[in-house]
């Protein structure tokens, strides 16, 4: 048991014992030193992916993105990257969910968040979001979101998203290539 638990303690006292700047000796001869181990959580990079595609009055885009499906993915999303690739999204699947709101804690890059209705229609554009920010970000809580698109700050623009007249289609979830994002 102690095993089992001994990586999620050591993770949990790491962040006390680095503020603290101490090592501690947990049993069996098993030193933990603060000084040894990386410096806050690190990104998840989500193993199933999705292509796009946004046509905006006929200017097209087509894309790559991780697909974050299950709950406990779009609770991570794109928390503690950095440096993002111009070709960097994330697809939420809100399941035409409504009051859907995001905020920006522990993401320390920009984004562009497009929220679409569950005809695919864009509904909402948050641009240029805050980093690290607790406030919420949304469309109008009424409105039934099929997906949330993520993608850097300034891509919005650049491919042309506008809401009301833009639309995005989407493929089928597939393993995303080893050399992605």
């Amino acid at each position: 048991m102690i095993r089992t638990l001994l990586p999620s303690l050591t993770a949990f006292l790491g962040t006390a014992l680095t503020a603290a700047g101490g090592a501690l000796l947990l049993g069996s001869g098993f030193a933990w030193s603060a000084e040894a181990q990386v410096a806050g959580p690190f990104p998840h990079i989500l193993p199933t992916c999705i292509a796009f595609r946004t046509d905006t009055a006929g200017k097209l885009y087509a894309g790559l993105a991780e697909f974050a499906q299950k709950p406990e993915e779009q609770e991570w999303g794109m928390m503690y990257r950095t440096n993002l690739a111009e070709t960097s999204a994330m697809i939420f699947d809100m399941r035409g969910q409504t009051d859907v709101a995001f905020w920006m804690k522990n993401t320390p890059s920009s984004l562009d968040i497009a929220f679409f209705d569950t005809r695919g229609r864009l509904v909402h554009v948050a641009r240029a979001t805050t980093p690290l920010s607790s406030d919420l970000i949304g469309p109008d809580p009424r409105i039934p979101i099929s997906h949330a698109l993520e993608i850097p700050a300034g891509k919005a623009d650049s491919i042309g998203l506008i809401a009301g007249s833009s639309h995005m289609d989407i493929s089928k979830p597939f393993d995303c290539p080893k050399d992605f994002p």
